[in-house]
């Protein structure tokens, strides 16, 4: 396989471009594929009326620019700022600001020293595609379905993994179900780029789907041409079934005990899912995966309690039980077994403070029963932050500051996102290219852009508990970096922007004889592990590190726990 061009567009991409931009102006894009991408950094999508509009030009010295509108007309002209180094990449960039453009319409920002020029659109329903296309990223990758071209269109595929005949792993046999037995769990999303799944990552990304839907409306409208759109459900909501679904079937009726994951020994070959026939297994009950299936489980119930009150119940019944088995099972800490070599998602003893700390909380919020009050007090000092699949303590925080059952837990956690917002809007406020990322040491690592989405979630969480417009624009900010504002020049979504990862680590993507991926997919992101020990990274800086290659696992790697948060990004500002 060979590396992608970078300047080359693929006709599915321009496609996609179009869509999203809404215009038909193929001679005058095709026009601006001259341009050198790594030149001039801005939102590929194009900005909110209402957001701050900042393009980036990667340069030692101040440039003159001038705006015209659609027919033509000047309407903004100026010089670029002071360039500043951002330490992330080690370049220098000068900002252009755009925000007086508050009008719809699209623009062309011309640089006459440089002889460039790109669009510019200003749209109040920007987003809206974008956040279509993500929501049914997840349809592409069910598990157990056969997706038809009614659907799919051209990604339509045979159905893989119908997991009705899993095994129990020799890690994970009790007297009810020994080695061997048979058991089902079948549907779910495939994880990542590989077609296992996990109860910790499936849950935490099913969580936040749910946080999004509960949260926006826009998502209850979507239309997302799925073979359940007929029945009387939203559309978002019935993509969150088929994990929850799959999800609630990894708990052993027998005792409540959640199995860590649903895998084969080893990691498939580059294959479709009908192809890749190896016997799975469920792996090894940990305390980790049934503390988070708990705390899924029991927003699940808040959530669906009236669409589908008896599903309702039954979660509800599901999170308690598990609640139950990690009380009695503390220290079941997950160890890989020596003949797994898929994804572990290992969390160590001292560091499951935050699982309780979630579990607690939200089995809280749906039963207000004292127990679980006390029990969250006892995990308390587990910190706001951004979250993630390994630090979940921040979902209980962001639950706990819009809740009424108990004021002084609500006041607490609403000062403590509070202050981690604060501190993503001065990074974004002081950042050399303006946006939030690189607030904290751990900003840079395997799945920078689902911490840089995550960092989203939270500056809009902020500005729901609060209304300060800071936390909004600094939101705003996040999705520039991720959709082309950043110094590798990618909007990191496939098919969504003008220069898009093409060569995704993702197995249906590489095996599916398309040479476009799947759409609505967020890559990995840049960071310095290099993991893969691939060959043509461009640099070893943390902003730079990044590699459109399916080699790179590191970097390229799809994750429904990166997506997710894009969809609660995109529905929160659309």
């Amino acid at each position: 396989m060979k590396n992608q061009n970078w300047l080359k567009l693929t006709t599915l991409n321009l496609s996609l471009m179009l869509t999203a931009c809404a215009t038909d102006k193929s001679d005058e894009i095709k026009e601006e594929m001259k341009i050198s991408d790594s030149v001039i950094l801005y939102n590929q999508l194009g900005y909110l009326p209402e957001a701050n509009k900042q393009v980036l030009i990667q340069s030692d010295t101040r440039v003159s620019y001038r705006v015209n509108n659609s027919d033509g007309q000047s309407v903004l002209s100026g010089r670029s700022a002071e360039p500043e180094t951002w330490p992330f990449s080690e370049q220098k960039y000068s900002l252009i600001d755009l925000t007086e453009l508050s009008v719809n319409g699209n623009y062309q920002l011309t640089l006459p020293e440089h002889a460039q020029s790109i669009e510019i659109r200003v749209n109040n329903q920007l987003y809206r595609d974008a956040l279509k296309q993500t929501v049914k990223s997840f349809y592409f990758n069910r598990a157990g379905a056969q997706l038809e071209p009614e659907h799919a269109g051209v990604y339509a595929r045979k159905a893989g993994h119908p997991d009705d005949k899993v095994l129990i792993h020799s890690s994970a046999v009790s007297e009810q179900r020994p080695e061997g037995v048979v058991v089902s769990a079948s549907k779910g999303w495939y994880d990542a780029g590989d077609y296992n799944k996990y109860a910790v990552n499936g849950s935490v990304a099913l969580y936040t789907m749910l946080l999004a839907y509960q949260d926006f409306k826009a998502t209850h409208t979507l239309d997302l041409n799925i073979p359940e759109s007929n029945n009387h459900l939203p559309d978002m909501l019935d993509e969150i079934i088929w994990q929850l679904d799959w999800l609630v079937n990894m708990q052993d009726p027998n005792d409540g005990g959640v199995y860590h994951k649903l895998t084969t020994k080893n990691f498939s070959g580059k294959q479709m899912p009908v192809d890749a026939n190896e016997t799975r297994y469920m792996v090894e009950k940990s305390v980790s995966g049934t503390l988070d299936f708990a705390a899924t489980m029991a927003f699940a119930a808040q959530v669906l309690s009236e669409q589908t009150p008896e599903q309702a119940k039954h979660y509800q019944q599901a999170a308690v039980s598990a609640w139950r088995w990690a009380e009695q099972n503390p220290e079941a800490v997950y160890v890989q077994p020596g003949d797994i070599k898929t994804g572990a998602y290992a969390t160590s003893q001292q560091n499951l403070v935050d699982e309780w700390f979630w579990a607690a909380t939200e089995l809280a919020l749906l039963t207000n029963n004292n127990q679980y009050w006390q029990t969250l007090a006892d995990y308390s000092k587990a910190q706001m932050a951004v979250p993630s699949w390994s630090y979940v303590a921040p979902f209980a925080w962001l639950r706990l500051a819009e809740q009424y059952l108990n004021p002084d837990w609500q006041s607490k956690a609403k000062q403590a996102v509070l202050t981690v917002a604060d501190k993503l809007t001065e990074t974004q406020l002081n950042s050399a290219i303006g946006v939030p990322m690189g607030s904290y040491d751990n900003d840079f690592v395997w799945g920078s852009n689902g911490v840089a989405a995550n960092q989203v979630l939270v500056l809009n969480k902020a500005y729901r508990l609060s209304k300060q417009p800071r936390y909004k624009q600094a939101a705003y900010a996040g999705l520039d970096y991720l959709f082309g504002k950043n110094p590798t020049g990618y909007s990191y979504v496939t098919g969504i922007g003008v220069k898009t990862p093409m060569h995704i680590h993702h197995r249906i993507s590489e095996a599916d004889a398309i040479s476009e991926p799947v759409p609505g997919l967020l890559a990995g992101g840049p960071h310095s592990g290099q993991q893969d020990k691939c060959d043509g990274y461009p640099s070893d800086l943390p902003a730079l590190s990044y590699l459109d290659h399916w080699c790179s696992y590191s970097t390229n790697e799809i994750a429904i726990n990166w997506n997710a948060p894009l969809v609660y990004a995109l529905a929160s500002v659309q």
